[in-house]
């Protein structure tokens, strides 16, 4: 197989219907601290983790165009989970 980019668009990744400007990149950064092992409560574990810490706006594509500006994602949240084994 051969791919022969076109002119207007050389690595081939815009669709010729798709007017809406292309989406910037970004990079994520996420992070999770796990505490477990407590000599006062034996079997739980502590989970805390941020996800988009820097807050990247990042958005998805939408396929069919039918959405405008795409699809925003989460800003910056946070997320705990405590669990217990026995």
């Amino acid at each position: 197989m051969q791919f022969t980019p076109s002119p207007d668009d050389p690595d081939g990744t815009v669709e010729p219907a798709d007017k809406r400007e292309p989406i910037d990149s970004y990079t994520l950064f996420n992070l999770s601290l796990i505490f477990h092992h407590f000599d006062f409560a034996r079997g739980w574990e502590l989970q805390l983790t941020g996800y988009n810490l820097f807050n990247a706006e990042q958005r998805d594509p939408d396929r069919d165009g039918s959405v405008p500006n795409d699809l925003p994602r989460w800003d910056r949240h946070f997320l705990g989970k405590l669990s217990y084994t026995f």
